[in-house]
């Protein structure tokens, strides 16, 4: 079996019980990075207890491996007024299924558990791990204290809520260096860099500008809308590219949802869904530039910091110039200062700020050296084996690691 630096024995993988609300599936953002990442694991070392607050679509998960649900929300109490205080009380309620997990684990003859800082099942995955005496495996993907202060009068308690768990956790692993950082201040212990990855699906990454056309820019977004901020500055761009006689393709949504999310545009040009490598050769073949917005809104402002967009993954691989839109401190735009070249970084939310990006980036010569930085800078940062070296580095397999990947050692606090 090949691991990120050479081959590896099925013996140098513990058994692993993934214990978690987001699990390895092929599907978007968190559970996506989760099936790359596992994808090379032995399907006999490998169970995933799951829980049943999102749904379930079959035919996506890692062939061959166990996925066992744990229904441990109440149905009912989700289509009540009490929806709104369900996930404070999931707090306290999951500790009743810490027993059954407990079981599930050690039947398995687990000997480390995984799991991911959303929903609720990480906050029992510790307890268990503790309980047992193996090491627990933290992924942080999203700020869970900010999500679940349902509250602002008891906002330390979800602070504190999630400080235990965390500090108990044997490693964390953290999506972006700014969350790394700011958990690290937070909570008091280390966290290292797991920039998301790509996978056997993603496009083989190269450049692929086409020809000048002599007409206006093609701007491409790919993704979806999940803060009313990012609907702002895509409807901005529409703006921008309408003004310099362009337009804006959206991927990723269907037209239905685009005019849901971002209303219409006359500069607005929703396509839908293609797979990876599909996409990237549409776009490759009629756009100029790829757009990564992040919200201005003052109250998204942590959030903006810590969530990285796991989009660049991928727009990398493309090989198009990129924009990254952002305030200065936004995760989008950090990684554009520390890897000079390989993005035009617009730190101001006006339209006019948003057509000199265009222009940069499609500028003769410019847009050139753009794609090719980006190219090479994905390549050290989202490769499927530089984020498999980290993953295995923080499980303590030293055997299956053996080069300094970009990724490996960046560590905080």
């Amino acid at each position: 079996m090949e691991g990120p630096h050479g081959t590896v024995s099925a013996s140098d993988f513990p058994r692993l019980a993934m214990v978690s609300d987001v699990v390895p599936v092929r599907n978007n953002a968190g559970s996506l990075l989760l099936y790359r990442l596992l994808g090379g694991w032995p399907t006999d070392r490998l169970t995933v207890i799951r829980g049943n607050s999102h749904s379930h679509v079959p035919g996506l998960e890692l062939p061959g491996v166990r996925y066992d649900e744990l229904k441990y929300t109440y149905p009912r109490i989700a289509h009540t007024r009490l929806n709104f205080h369900l996930n404070f009380l999931m707090r306290y309620i999951i500790a009743a299924y810490v027993p059954e997990i407990r079981k599930r684990v050690e039947r398995f003859g687990a000997k480390a558990i995984l799991s991911v800082a959303h929903g609720h099942l990480w906050l029992a995955a510790t307890v268990v791990g503790k309980q047992l005496g193996l090491p627990v495996h933290l992924i942080c993907h999203d700020d869970w204290a900010e999500m679940n202060s349902v509250f602002r009068s008891v906002a330390h308690t979800t602070e504190a809520a999630a400080r235990r768990p965390y500090r108990a956790a044997t490693t964390r692993l953290c999506i972006s260096p700014a969350m790394a950082e700011d958990y690290s201040r937070r909570f008091g212990a280390p966290c290292r860099l797991l920039y998301p990855t790509r996978g056997d699906d993603s496009p083989q990454a190269k450049v692929r500008l086409r020809p000048p056309t002599g007409a206006g820019p093609v701007v491409a977004y790919a993704g979806a809308i999940n803060y009313i901020g990012y609907a702002e500055m895509v409807r901005r761009m529409a703006d921008a590219a309408a003004s310099l006689g362009g337009r804006v393709d959206i991927y990723g949504m269907t037209p239905e949802i685009a005019a849901a999310r971002l209303g219409t545009h006359p500069a607005l040009n929703p396509l839908g869904f293609f797979p990876p490598v599909e996409l990237a050769e549409r776009i490759g073949s009629s756009a100029d530039v790829l757009y990564c917005p992040a919200s201005f809104r003052p109250e998204d402002a942590r959030a903006m910091r810590n969530l990285f967009p796991s989009k660049l993954a991928d727009y990398t691989a493309i090989g198009l110039p990129i924009i990254v839109a952002g305030p200065t401190d936004s995760s989008a735009v950090r990684w554009a200062r520390d890897y000079p070249g390989a993005a035009v970084a617009a730190t101001d939310p006006s339209v006019e700020s948003l057509m000199q990006a265009i222009q940069t980036a499609t500028a003769p010569g410019r847009r050139e050296t753009l794609a090719e930085v980006a190219v090479e800078v994905g390549k050290a940062c989202f490769a499927l084996e530089s984020g498999r070296a980290v993953l295995y580095s923080a499980l303590g397999m030293t055997a299956a690691v053996s080069g300094s990947p970009s990724q490996k050692g960046r560590q905080w606090g």
